[in-house]
């Protein structure tokens, strides 16, 4: 076994005897809430209690407190002297079977390829939101655990997650309805939603289903399981954005995909202060291209300007078509120098080119440029008006030239 599969085990290890060690207390807790005639919050820590004891190997323990909230639900209310009974029986069983002693877990079986992806596990209780991160910490997941469902939306908005797993019992709200908000935000339509509940009744898989869940698991699921279906979820996630995110003339960013890596480039601009250029481009004449040869020519023309500008830049940096005609340029590790020295060797190297149009006749494009080096003062509306500023100027000044702000 290798050392990293030793790491998570001994993690995991360390994580159930933990578990194991508040058992009494939760089991308290739990007693404590019957008391109280509380069905609704006594469901949500028997279902809370079933699904982490059922992770960590106390299968005992997970069917009676399945049991208990079976119980719950199906009573509107905790005032009947008979149900309070068995569920003071199943409470009594449960202290019983914690004295007992437990199997060993069995080991986990670490990646031999390290995965990549931003998880976010939307999970109130913390014993099983720790097992849960340190499975999928293990296979190289950045991991982000939200226990008080109030915070949700601020995670979602610092964290910026690619794959959300979610109960569905949470404390005040249903991972359900937080699921459904989610799919109503077109940032959130196609992250994968996983739910990994204790729930296992057919009509909660639709209600999930329905809300725009991706996959539905069962509490306690297997580590390897777990692993997998993150990892196909991601990939399918990510094909699809790949999609979304290019424009399908030029296969270039499109206007929003390129703009989102621009804010990310500004955010670590701020942190390690690198110098990033942002440059926008723009076709001279791009309406009389398609005036007098003809709109297929002009698309040719952007087909054509894309895929040159794509191979000749570094793959580190990015190209987005802004719209129409304009197209930007996100150069990293660049003075300004050495950006207008690269795009006036890509100008003069374009504007050789030469296209046919409708009608047989052959014509050269050249194109405007503007430079702006980012100010880590700036924001980005500041940064793109710098950019939009020196292109005028290019263009003001003859065009098929470049200017830098």
């Amino acid at each position: 076994m290798s050392n990293g599969s030793d790491s998570v085990d001994a993690k995991l290890l360390r994580l159930r005897e933990r578990f194991i060690g508040t058992l009494p207390k939760r089991v308290d807790d739990l007693e404590n809430a019957i008391g109280e005639c509380n069905a609704e919050e006594t469901s949500r820590r028997f279902h809370s209690l079933a699904g982490t004891a059922g992770t960590y190997g106390l299968t005992a323990i997970a069917a009676l407190a399945r049991e208990g909230e079976d119980t719950c639900s199906e009573s509107e209310s905790l005032d009947d002297a008979e149900t309070l009974t068995y569920l003071r029986s199943l409470i009594e069983m449960m202290r019983a079977t914690a004295s007992e002693p437990v199997d060993e877990p069995a080991p986990v079986v670490q990646n031999t390829k390290e995965d990549e992806g931003r998880v976010l596990c939307v999970e109130d209780d913390r014993d099983q939101a720790r097992y849960i991160s340190t499975i999928l910490e293990g296979a190289g997941y950045e991991v982000r655990a939200v226990t008080d469902p109030q915070d949700f939306d601020f995670t979602l908005a610092v964290f910026h997650p690619q794959l959300i797993l979610m109960d569905i019992v949470l404390p005040g709200v249903s991972g359900v309805d937080l699921a459904r908000a989610l799919r109503r935000d077109p940032a959130y339509a196609t992250v994968p939603i996983v739910f990994l509940t204790n729930r296992r009744r057919v009509e909660s898989r639709i209600e999930a289903a329905v809300a725009g869940g991706d996959d539905y698991l069962t509490k306690p699921v297997n580590p390897q399981l777990l692993r997998s279906i993150v990892a196909a979820r991601l990939r399918g996630s990510r094909a699809v954005q790949g999609l979304i995110d290019h424009d399908g003339l030029t296969g270039v960013l499109t206007h929003a995909a390129f703009m989102r890596r621009a804010e990310m480039e500004l955010s670590r601009a701020r942190r390690n202060g690198a110098e990033i250029a942002l440059v926008m481009l723009d076709l001279d004449y791009f309406k009389a291209i398609n005036d007098t040869h003809g709109h297929l020519a002009g698309d040719q023309v952007l087909a054509a300007f894309a895929t040159f500008i794509t191979t000749a830049i570094r793959a580190a940096d990015d190209v987005g078509r802004y719209g129409g005609e304009e197209f930007a340029l996100l150069l990293r590790d660049i003075d300004v120098d050495g950006v207008q020295r690269l795009i006036t060797r890509l100008l003069d190297d374009f504007s050789g080119f030469t296209f046919r149009g409708a009608r047989g006749a052959t014509f050269n494009v050249t194109f405007s440029a503007g430079v702006a080096m980012l100010d880590p003062k700036w924001d980005l509306r500041e940064w793109k008006q710098r950019a939009d500023d020196a292109l005028y100027h290019a263009k003001h000044n003859g065009r098929a030239r470049v200017e830098a702000a």
